[in-house]
Parts: structure tokens; sequence; C-alpha cells
């Protein structure tokens, strides 16, 4: 499954580097230009963020005892992820939060995630497709690096086409470039 996404991830980069400067020129075009100062700060937006009942799972009654005697899995309730502008690269604030669920993950074989990367409107389709790729790919290297094997992650990229804020201000901008970790069953 996991090299499926690499070819579509790879097909993706294939297609932004045949654009050429176009697709950078546009994504210039298209950034305001209050975007090409430096990101606001959204570290307390990963810490008081609540976690969406949609990504949310069932608890079992063995992951509700877990928690109540390691207080290190409460750090598993972040499934959220941001990201600076047009950067692809994890924040040190999210280490805590990933190194719970890879944890979690190494010590129950069963278990599976989705991460499902995401990018702001600024840019191109293809762009924001293939960045929101690299978020999620970022996140799955950190995972299998900390023990998680590469059958239990599936990685997606839905670009820009699922915002959770629809204003059109860096404030919104930044809640829309996240990768956002989903527990499944298979």
């Amino acid at each position: 499954m996991l090299k499926i996404h690499k070819m579509r991830f790879l097909s993706l980069v294939l297609m932004v580097l045949l654009t050429g400067c176009a697709a950078t020129k546009s994504l210039l075009n298209k950034a305001p230009a209050a975007a090409t100062k430096a990101p606001a700060d959204t570290s307390t937006v990963v810490a008081t963020t609540p976690v969406p009942s949609a990504t949310t799972s069932a608890t079992s009654a063995s992951d509700t005892a877990e928690s109540a005697t390691n207080p290190k899995t409460d750090l598993r309730e972040q499934r959220v992820f941001y990201f600076d502008y047009d950067q692809d690269t994890l924040k040190p604030e999210s280490y805590s939060a990933l190194k719970a669920h890879a944890q979690y993950l190494a010590n129950k074989a069963s278990a599976h995630v989705r991460l499902e990367g995401h990018g702001d409107e600024r840019g191109t389709r293809e762009y924001n497709l293939a960045l929101g790729e690299r978020r999620a790919n970022a996140i799955a290297q950190f995972l299998t690096l900390n023990s998680v094997t590469s059958e239990q992650i599936e990685t997606v990229s839905y670009g820009e086409e699922k915002p959770v804020s629809l204003e059109h201000d860096e404030s919104a901008w930044a809640h829309n470039r996240r990768v956002e970790l989903i527990y499944t069953t298979q």
C-alpha cells in the first residue's frame, strides 16, 4: 500500500517539476504580501485544539485502562499536527505526541493509522497535493523511525480540498496546513 502512495507521490513530484517555473510563479502570484513574512506561531494552536470527533476512534476498555496507568498515552489525544507555510518539516512541539502514537502502534501490531495531509488554499492544486503528501510522509517517516512498521501506515493527501477553516487569512491558513492522524481498522 505504501509503495502505491510512493509511486503517486513521485508522479506528483514529476508533474510539478514538468510544470517548471510557471507553478512557482503561480504560487508567488497567489500568495498575499503577508505570506512573505514569517508565519504566525501556531504552537498554541497545537496545544489547545481539541480532537475533532470525526478523527477519534472508539476507545476500547484496554485503551482506557492503559491511559489510566500510563499518563504518557494522554499525548495520543493530539491527532492533528500543524506545519508552517510551504513546509513539510515537523515542528518540535509535535515530537512528544508522535512518540506516544509510535509507542502505541509499535506495541499493538494490529493497530493501523491513516495520515491525511492537507494544505492551505495558496498555490496550485497539484502543488498542494504534493505538499500534503510530503507532510503525511514526514509523519510516516517519524513513526517508522520510532519502530512502527510501514504496513501499519497509510498516507493520503487532500491538498487544499478539505479545509477546516474557510476564512482567507493567516489564522485560517495555519489551521489548514496539517496532517490528521486517524486510527483505522483493517
